[in-house]
């Protein structure tokens, strides 16, 4: 047998059939943090598409 660690979201799709098997469900780890980092200029405004693109990492990943 061999264990590996992965992020839930690589791993579903093999959860479910059973392909693979969660061995540790009650160990915990730390959640890593992503960072958007952009420059502001005083007369330079965050453009549309960025601003958008930040909202939807913040939602898709719990904000």
């Amino acid at each position: 047998m061999d264990l590996a660690y992965f992020p839930a979201w690589i791993v579903e799709p093999e959860l479910a059939p059973g392909t693979l098997e969660h061995v540790l469900p009650d160990y915990s780890t730390f959640a890593p943090s992503v960072y958007a980092v952009y420059t502001i200029r005083k007369y330079i405004n965050i453009t549309t598409k960025v601003r958008i693109f930040i909202d939807f990492l913040s939602e898709s990943l719990g904000g």
